[in-house]
């Protein structure tokens, strides 16, 4: 499931933000309310992208919540992404 997460998420930045050669890292927060999963790419991507972190996240949890085996996906903060 993590390679497909990964995998979807990576196609997800692509399309909708246009984020090209960037790879999505997940991580396994320490809280476990902050999900199953986190990244925080779109902190990372802002500036490159010219978009606020917030949007991207949103974009990015938009995308991974509609696939099958995500029970959730929200934003947290200023842009990081909790996957369930």
């Amino acid at each position: 499931m993590f390679d497909q997460l990964t995998s979807d998420a990576n196609f997800a930045l692509r399309t909708l933000v246009g984020g090209e050669d960037v790879r999505i890292e997940f991580t396994i927060p320490k809280d476990r309310q902050h999900g199953d999963l986190t990244t925080s790419v779109a902190l990372r991507l802002a500036r490159t992208l010219g978009q606020s972190p917030k949007d991207i996240a949103q974009k990015i949890a938009d995308a991974l919540s509609q696939k099958s085996g995500v029970a959730k996906a929200e934003v947290a903060g200023n842009g990081y992404v909790n996957v369930w």
